[in-house]
């Protein structure tokens, strides 16, 4: 994807932000895990198996939403900054695929939504 976006704006901030964004945005996923164990110890087997397996009672992805998208689609629109745009496309793109291959159901991905089922991974997974 980076690659593509090199060719169309021929900036490597533009490509090299958009791979990072498009890679970090899932970083709210930790948030989700640690929610659920209430503890420090940390491991990446433990994580990868309570969050593809759905075994976390409470999903709260806070930057998976069409409300942030919203509002960072504004703020990038008012700016000029390639860094900024390259951050958009990497999220913009993550998201997109997210909510075309994941079996969540497409309102899930609406934080108003998420937070009226009170996070319940049940209400928003199709699992």
């Amino acid at each position: 994807m980076s690659s593509i976006v090199f060719l169309l704006f021929e900036s490597y901030e533009v490509a090299v932000s958009a791979l990072l964004a498009g890679i970090f945005i899932d970083l709210d996923h930790f948030f989700d895990y640690f929610m659920d164990v209430k503890n420090f110890k940390f491991s990446f087997n433990d994580f990868f198996y309570r969050l593809n397996e759905a075994r976390i009672k409470k999903v709260y992805v806070l930057l998976h939403s069409y409300e942030v998208m919203a509002v960072f689609t504004l703020i990038v629109l008012n700016s000029k900054s390639p860094i900024l745009t390259g951050v958009y496309i990497g999220v913009l793109t993550h998201f997109m695929a997210d909510i075309t291959c994941w079996r969540a159901y497409y309102y899930s991905y609406s934080l108003i939504y998420r937070i009226s089922v009170k996070f319940d991974i049940k209400k928003i997974f199709n699992a």
